[in-house]
């Protein structure tokens, strides 16, 4: 397959999505951000008659607002509105389809999990994601679709949910509030949003099928994470750490075995822990400084 060229994006206004436009760009790929609904048939067979992209990446999932995510049922209709936005973006000649999944469709695992291990979702948001990865790649190897999947572990840096671990504790150092922990011995593998696109942007521009574990090959404590941004931020006297009791059926350990992405596309990522987390602290600083 050649590399190609034009590549529509959904949810490339969020997260994730808008750091893979420019990902593709800087990789020297016309990314074209949806912007319409993509569970409007409608609206996805004008965005793909207009600008006639030759693949797609589906980095959009919405929830409803204030919703546990976990277990939210609008997991449902993400799952029927992707695959119905696959099979579209197909009929309107998208020969490379990449889906974003997550490592919970993954059973919990002592080590590195590598991309073969069995899919054992425990919650719905796991068992939505690893239905979609197993129902279009069954799809695609009946039709001409090359089918690409990135399994994304815990990505962080700006743009990132303000409610999520790593914005929750620098928010909080930065106005001087205490930041309450449990004792953080889970261990999780943390990589800066900037590599997690390039690794999804270096997936969509090959011919590589099958999932991708997208994720750093290192695992680091939750507790580590807490301490290093307040060492940077200069502010340590401030995290207890173990006040709080452990949330129930938080895995111990969600790490993964990166070699198929290391190996297949010759892929690493150029920031270490500790720069991402001083340069996700100076966007976040910026932000509440211009806010």
């Amino acid at each position: 397959m050649t590399q190609p060229s034009r590549i529509l994006v959904t949810g490339a206004g969020g997260f994730i999505g808008s750091h893979v436009v420019t990902a593709l760009e800087r990789r020297g790929a016309e990314a074209i951000p949806f912007e319409g609904d993509y569970h409007d048939e409608d609206a996805v067979e004008a965005a793909t008659r207009s600008h006639s992209p030759v693949a797609l990446v589906h980095s959009a999932w919405r929830l409803a607002p204030g919703s546990s995510y976990l277990d939210d049922p609008a997991h449902i209709e993400e799952l029927r509105a992707s695959l119905r936005l696959f099979t579209l973006s197909h009929r309107a000649g998208c020969v490379r389809l990449v889906g974003i999944g997550t490592c919970l469709e993954y059973d919990a695992s002592a080590g590195p999990t590598p991309e073969d291990a069995p899919l054992r979702p425990r919650n719905l948001y796991g068992a939505a994601k690893a239905a979609l990865f197993m129902s279009a790649q069954a799809w695609a190897q009946s039709t001409d679709v090359s089918f690409g999947w990135a399994r994304l572990y815990y990505p962080f840096g700006p743009g990132e949910a303000s409610q999520r671990l790593i914005p929750t504790v620098i928010n909080a150092l930065i106005r001087g509030e205490r930041v309450a922990t449990t004792a953080g011995l889970q261990r999780r593998s943390f990589l800066y949003v900037e590599d997690a696109a390039d690794a999804i942007a270096a997936i969509t521009l090959s011919d590589a099928t099958g999932a991708f574990n997208v994720g750093s090959a290192e695992a680091s404590s939750v507790r580590d994470i807490v301490e290093r941004l307040a060492q940077l931020m200069g502010r340590p006297e401030l995290v207890d750490i173990g006040t709080l009791g452990p949330r129930p059926g938080d895995p111990d350990v969600l790490w993964p075995d990166t070699r198929r992405l290391n190996d297949v596309l010759d892929w690493q990522p150029r920031k270490s822990l500790d720069q991402g987390l001083a340069d996700t602290v100076a966007w976040w600083r910026g932000t509440t400084t211009s806010s």
